[in-house]
């Protein structure tokens, strides 16, 4: 607040911002005296179409929590990386198990998606997909898949395009109209942060 900013992003990724540690009424208290509000970004790893139905259910178990928190606090965005999944390397190109095995994976997707539209539907937050080291074709379908329902929209991060050549960007300019939020960073080359 001091700093004339708006909002602050809290980030699954640092042991301060995991859901068990968060306090909603101290975050809504703090929302109040400084007259800022919060965004959600997911844990980087975040993977809730992993093929292990345990593995699966512990981050839909993670994402249900956050978004469920997000709802409370009236946050508009939850910002996620989209997950490449595992991919195994031949000797002429890289093959994602998400594109090989695409009922299993998009059968994830659809409960995800479900599972989203069911927690924000009464919302306005947000779940927003963030580009980091440029999407396979498989995956800008499933993404296009997420868009299709009012739950989901778009992060660019510059920083991040830039670093990729900004491979993304057509992705981003065809489906402008779910652009939300952004992040700005520095980068250098194929750097950033």
């Amino acid at each position: 607040a001091s700093l004339s900013l708006q909002f602050v992003e809290l980030n699954a990724n640092f042991p301060c911002c995991q859901m068990e540690k968060l306090d909603p009424s101290l975050l809504v208290q703090m929302k109040r005296q400084y007259g800022l509000y919060f965004t959600l970004h997911l844990e980087e790893e975040c993977d809730p179409f992993a093929f292990n139905a345990a593995v699966r259910s512990a981050w839909l178990k993670t994402v249900r929590q956050a978004l469920e928190l997000a709802a409370a606090l009236d946050m508009p965005v939850v910002n996620m990386h989209f997950p490449h999944g595992i991919y195994i390397t031949l000797p002429d190109r890289k093959t994602y198990l998400y594109d090989q095995y695409r009922s299993e994976f998009r059968s994830a997707l659809q409960d995800f998606r479900q599972m989203c539209e069911d927690i924000l539907a009464s919302t306005q937050t947000r779940i927003c997909i963030e580009n980091t080291n440029g999407w396979k074709l498989h995956e800008c379908a499933a993404i296009e898949y997420l868009l299709e329902s009012d739950v989901f929209g778009l992060t660019l991060d510059i920083g991040h395009s830039h670093g990729i050549g900004d491979s993304d960007e057509s992705f981003f300019r065809t489906h402008d109209r779910h652009l939300l939020h952004m992040h700005g960073h520095d980068a250098k080359g194929a750097k950033n942060h």
